[in-house]
C-alpha cells in the first residue's frame, strides 16, 4: 500500500505492507484456498484502514501474478468486494511491468534512462525507459 499526496509530486508517502505470500497458498490446479482468500480479504481490509486514517480520499485494489495464475478468483474478489467495498482490478503482466517502473521512476527527473526489475513471487516484471517514455516492457513466469 502506497498512500500519498498527488500535488505534481508523490508528498507525504506512507507505506503499508502485508505478507499474504498467496502464490504459494495455490494448488496443483492453481486454485485458492479458503484460508488463503480469508488471508488476503483480511490483509486488505486493515491496510485499506490504513490508508483511510492517513486521510486517503480514494482507494485502488490492484491484483498481480498469483491473482492473474488462480482458477477461481471470484471467491476472492467478491470476498474483498464485501468486506471492504473495494473492486479488485487484475493486472496483465505488462501493466505490472509499468506500474513497477512508474513507482520506481516517478521521483527522479524525465531524462534518465532507467531500468526497474521487479521480482515478486510468481512472476519477474522487466522495464526500461525514462519517467516520459517508457521503452520495454516484459513480464517472466
Amino acid at each position: 500500500m502506497l498512500t500519498a499526496n498527488l500535488d505534481g509530486q508523490l508528498s507525504q508517502p506512507q507505506r503499508g505492507r502485508v505478507e499474504t505470500r498467496l502464490f504459494l497458498s495455490l494448488s496443483d490446479a492453481n486454485a485458492l484456498s479458503p484460508e488463503a482468500v480469508k488471508r488476503v480479504t483480511d490483509a486488505v481490509k486493515g491496510l485499506k484502514a490504513q490508508a483511510t486514517a492517513a486521510g486517503a480520499e480514494r482507494v485502488d485494489l490492484v491484483a498481480t501474478s498469483a491473482v492473474r495464475d488462480a482458477s477461481d478468483v471470484l471467491p476472492l474478489s467478491e470476498g474483498i468486494l464485501q468486506e471492504t467495498g473495494l473492486k479488485m482490478q487484475i493486472l496483465s503482466g505488462r501493466q505490472e511491468a509499468v506500474y513497477s517502473f512508474l513507482g520506481a521512476v516517478y521521483p527522479y527527473s524525465g531524462e534518465t534512462l532507467t531500468g526497474v526489475m521487479d521480482i515478486g513471487g510468481g512472476s519477474t516484471e522487466i522495464a526500461a525507459g525514462t519517467r516520459e517514455a517508457l521503452r520495454v516492457t516484459r513480464s517472466l513466469q
